[in-house]
């Protein structure tokens, strides 16, 4: 415990000073939201297909390049994940690289790309179970962690017998606690329900975030997906479309403001970018 006056100065004294984060990839959320800060519990969320999984990757490889990141991935194993980070990183067609027909050029980025990587300091976790207690293993048990990615927070297993939702809710609490004791940022995934696909703007909201269990309360920073695109192609069948605009909502910033960034997503390197690189 301390008095306020014997260590105001010094809070004084830090203004203007204050470092950006870990670097997301994307520019636009970046400004907003500073990057990712320790302490920080950063809720990614969003209906199936919106690419909450390519987000948190995208995330990972960027952070990764300077910071140690540790990826914990509940939905795909490591050999499909990297094929995701490999295809994102070397601008080479995913379908391509899982089915055949890469030629020459795309065999030379793909092999740059493997050499870029290879330097990043990026720990990746694909074992199926994980809790709370486990989470904690892994922070203790790995030095000089800058940043953990959980994907995702509904397939964590929590301890409650009284139902899914507070089980949902104390695992968020935990995480969010983790962030203070280890002062590192905690990005985990989380898939809203199928409330905001029965209005007429599919867009997610905050209020969504609540029905997924009242994560809204824990999280220092939330952050909602969205691709009209997917829509479109759902009631047209045509996927022509699937590289298109997308919207990231920062719909929650505890210590600055909120806001949306418009970037692009690339369906074919399964990557978001900046639309500047679209």
């Amino acid at each position: 415990m301390r008095r306020l006056g014997d260590n105001i100065s010094q809070v004084v004294e830090s203004f203007g000073t204050r470092k950006r984060g870990l670097p997301t990839g994307i520019s636009g959320v970046d400004e907003i939201t500073n990057g990712l800060e320790g302490g920080d519990f950063v809720i990614v969320a969003g209906r199936p297909g919106m690419g909450k999984s390519v987000y948190a990757s995208d995330v990972a490889i960027a952070a990764s390049k300077h910071n140690k990141v540790v990826f914990i991935s509940l939905e795909m194993s490591y050999h499909r994940l990297v094929e995701r980070m490999i295809s994102a990183t070397a601008q080479v067609s995913h379908t391509k690289m899982v089915r055949g027909g890469l030629d020459n050029n795309h065999k030379q980025l793909i092999k740059q790309a493997v050499s870029e990587l290879s330097k990043h300091d990026l720990w990746i976790d694909d074992t199926p179970r994980l809790s709370p207690a486990r989470v904690k293993e892994i922070l203790t048990e790995h030095a000089n962690i800058d940043l953990l990615i959980i994907d995702y927070l509904q397939l964590m297993q929590g301890s409650r017998t009284e139902g899914r939702r507070q089980e949902v809710a104390d695992m968020s609490r935990d995480l969010k606690l983790m962030t203070q004791e280890f002062n590192i940022p905690i990005m985990a995934l989380c898939q809203l329900n199928r409330e905001c696909e029965r209005r007429d703007d599919p867009m997610p909201r905050m209020s969504d975030l609540r029905e997924a269990g009242d994560l809204e309360q824990d999280a220092d920073k939330v952050i909602l997906l969205h691709r009209p695109a997917y829509y479109t192609m759902q009631a047209t069948h045509d996927t022509s479309d699937d590289d298109a605009e997308a919207s990231i909502i920062i719909g929650k910033n505890r210590h600055g403001p909120v806001g949306i960034v418009e970037c692009a997503f690339m369906a074919e390197f399964v990557s978001f970018v900046d639309l500047d690189e679209f």
